[in-house]
């Protein structure tokens, strides 16, 4: 709703949707029996590294692996959550006669890309492994930065929403990669607390947003957020080749 206080109405609205959707769908969750076995894949190559040993999560805090994953997963996170932050402001900025909720929907493109590309990225890690699984999110995230550069260079509603659809796919890539990295890194024994380990990076990326804002409030321009996530994807390639090059080391 576009009146003043309308969005409590939209929230309670979700709310009630959400309640009602995870209270039916609880009911066709049944806990596998003890001598449950993962069917086997059905061939094709894939890139995934061999299961690691099971480990615990100190020793997984002393691993530089798990260090340089955890700045990657900040970085881009961060990246993702400036870009959400401030998508409504550029939408206006781009074209100041759309409506509130032409605006909504525009903006919405980012969370429906974000989870259409979470089935993409987990298939993606599954089959051409951690490295440009994480390379292609830190891609993304250029390109989207420099796509919405030209669209307010260009004042363009429609390539912002081709810059909403890239950023919404480079954010939908963090999520399945961290639950894939922790299990292949780390092991399935101790992923209940591991894998909660990884996604705690979003208490630092959620600064991303504040970041976003206060650039804003100092430049006037919505540029100096784009800049800051093209320079949080550089940070994110470092990371990824960083790990590669543990892994080498860790193969030879």
């Amino acid at each position: 709703p576009a009146g003043i206080g309308g969005w409590r109405t939209s929230f309670v609205v979700l709310g009630i949707v959400c309640f009602a959707v995870l209270a039916v769908c609880s009911f066709f969750f049944v806990a596998p029996g003890a001598d449950f076995a993962a069917p086997a894949g059905k061939g094709g190559k894939a890139a995934v590294r061999p299961a690691a040993a099971d480990i615990k999560p100190v020793e997984m805090l002393k691993k530089p692996t798990f260090w340089l994953y955890y700045v990657w997963a900040i970085a881009v996170s961060a990246a993702g959550l400036a870009l959400i932050s401030q998508a409504s402001g550029v939408v206006w900025e781009a074209s100041a006669d759309q409506t509130a909720a032409s605006v909504a929907t525009i903006v919405g493109l980012i969370s429906i890309c974000n989870a259409l590309g979470r089935v993409l990225f987990g298939g993606m890690y599954d089959k051409y492994g951690r490295s440009l699984s994480m390379q292609l999110v830190n891609g993304l995230f250029i390109v989207t930065s420099v796509v919405l550069l030209l669209a307010m260079s260009g004042r363009s509603v429609a390539v912002v929403i081709a810059g909403f659809v890239l950023g919404g796919l480079a954010y939908s890539g963090v999520t399945p990669t961290n639950s894939a990295f922790c299990r292949a890194y780390f092991g399935a024994a101790h992923y209940p607390v591991n894998f909660p380990l990884i996604n705690s990076n979003l208490i630092f990326a959620s600064f991303g947003s504040t970041i976003s804002g206060a650039l804003y409030d100092a430049a006037g321009s919505y540029s100096s957020t784009f800049f800051l996530i093209i320079g949080l994807a550089v940070v994110g390639v470092l990371c990824s080749l960083a790990i590669s090059v543990i892994d080498r080391k860790n193969r030879a």
